[in-house]
């Protein structure tokens, strides 16, 4: 199915982003893109993938003003889909990619500064994620958190945070976080 292929899709960016081969991560990603057509085009789980793979793109290679444009203009679409029904079995798969999607978005505001909004995001990711008991992106929820705090001078509650990473990340065979956090 468009929904399995978009999945690998971004993972497949990620792959090449990881080994910085940033053509291939964005060529890929717009070949993708460009493939899917018809109803498979409209489905809001598929739009909602390649949103998140987009931005994962624009996050990681720091295109953040052009990231911050984008979830602008994508913000009634994010909105219909919050309100997709809770009982639904793609509800679980969308709260995921929610959860990822404000997980990425809130390092945008974090990376810039914005420390409230960044905290908001980060809320809401773990929200999603709590939803649906999927801890894998916990540990840099919180290690996020931890480094709002450590940039607010709260270097107490920031520690505490970076801890709880590490724990998590490495409960979660998530070693980069586990390492990013055990540094911070």
């Amino acid at each position: 199915s468009y929904f399995q292929l978009s999945g690998l899709n971004y993972f497949e960016c990620r792959v090449y982003e990881r080994i910085g081969k940033w053509k291939q991560a964005w060529d890929t990603y717009s070949t993708f893109e460009k493939a899917i057509d018809g109803p498979s085009k409209s489905d809001p789980t598929i739009k909602l993938v390649l949103l998140v793979t987009k931005e994962y793109l624009l996050w990681r290679s720091g295109k953040l003003e052009e990231g911050i444009r984008d979830v602008e203009e994508h913000k009634n679409f994010i909105s219909s889909i919050e309100e997709i029904p809770n009982e639904s079995t793609n509800d679980s798969i969308i709260a995921n990619w929610l959860g990822l999607y404000y997980i990425i978005i809130s390092n945008y505001y974090l990376l810039l500064g914005e420390l409230d909004s960044a905290w908001k995001l980060n809320e809401k990711s773990h929200k999603y994620f709590s939803k649906i008991s999927y801890d894998l992106y916990v540990g840099k929820i919180l290690a996020n958190f931890g480094e709002i705090h450590l940039l607010k001078g709260e270097i107490k509650e920031s520690l505490e945070k970076y801890e709880k990473a590490v724990v998590v990340s490495t409960k979660n065979n998530d070693p980069i976080t586990s390492i990013e956090a055990y540094y911070n």
